[in-house]
């Protein structure tokens, strides 16, 4: 059986005369990619094709071709999977056979060919995933920067304090007592209320802190 393949500017093939490829048609293949078994110093690749396909003959004396594997030609082609190769035929006379060859132009993976279902047993439902507890997803929120407020307000705190205070140490306190389950007794002993400590933003309760802080230790000094 030979393929019916689309070439360009070529009049459509019949079921009674399939048309054979001629050197210079631009045809489009469907076959599996290989390194060729030809003892050469170079690496060369062959397409061994779904089907047949037939050679035109180049001169009177010789016969049509049917061939199942053609010669690569250009980038080097995934192996082993199902290709769909767009290119020129490059046809030439060679002893004892043809040289054949597809110039390359493009390509793509051939879609798969869907295999019909077996019976099998049904596959038992999917089990849900539990979710984040609030301590949980606080606890991820408060480890990294910007601990639980934005990357901008968090590069302005550590040019500002970086020098003379850890950021992450106390941005990731703060964070947790906003947001997990950690203790706000020492922002209550500051003075921070609640209300304040859920309405700012963790960059800005620890300026507040850092401040309310320096201000204890001058009273009590």
């Amino acid at each position: 059986m030979l393929v019916c393949v689309a070439f360009a500017g070529a009049p459509p093939a019949t079921a009674q005369s399939p048309r054979c490829l001629a050197n210079g048609d631009i045809a489009t293949l469907d076959g599996i990619a290989s390194l060729a078994a030809r003892d050469t110093r170079v690496q060369e690749w062959d397409l061994h094709l779904d089907h047949p396909v037939c050679i035109a003959r180049l001169s009177n004396q010789a016969r049509d071709e049917e061939l199942r594997i053609i010669r690569i030609i250009g980038m080097p082609p995934p192996l082993g999977i199902p290709l769909q190769l767009t290119g020129k035929v490059l046809l030439a006379k060679t002893a004892p056979s043809m040289f054949a060859a597809l110039v390359v132009i493009s390509g793509r993976r051939a879609r798969a060919v869907a295999e019909p279902l077996l019976p099998s047993r049904p596959l038992p439902a999917p089990q849900a995933l539990p979710l984040a507890s609030p301590a949980q997803k606080a606890a991820a929120r408060c480890e990294a920067p910007p601990y639980g407020g934005t990357l901008t307000d968090y590069k302005t705190f550590v040019e500002r304090f970086g020098a003379i205070i850890k950021p992450q140490k106390i941005l990731a306190g703060i964070c947790n007592a906003k947001f997990g389950s950690a203790s706000r007794e020492g922002l209550h002993k500051l003075g921070f209320s609640d209300a304040k400590i859920q309405s700012e933003n963790t960059e800005q309760l620890a300026v507040e802190t850092i401040v309310a802080l320096k201000t204890l230790v001058k009273t009590i000094e």
